[in-house]
């Protein structure tokens, strides 16, 4: 494996462990930019939304793990 396909896998690596971390959350919110963990400091997705954002980043996982496969 030569240094530019390495490079690559652990790039991919990062993405898909990254979209996993999202995924586990059942409620996802949109970060307004302010370091707070305070629920006020965060924008909830309504339930609509939230489950489009689910699908689209399921689907972006299934198409890095498979384009990792191939690596």
């Amino acid at each position: 494996m030569d240094k530019e396909t390495l490079d690559k896998a652990v790039e991919l690596n990062e993405e898909i462990d990254n979209i996993r971390e999202i995924l586990r959350h059942k409620s996802l919110y949109i970060w307004n930019g302010v370091y707070r963990q305070y629920a006020d400091h965060r924008y909830y997705t309504t339930e609509e939304i939230n489950a489009k954002l689910q699908e689209i980043l399921t689907a972006e996982l299934e198409r890095k793990k498979k384009e990792f496969a191939e690596l």
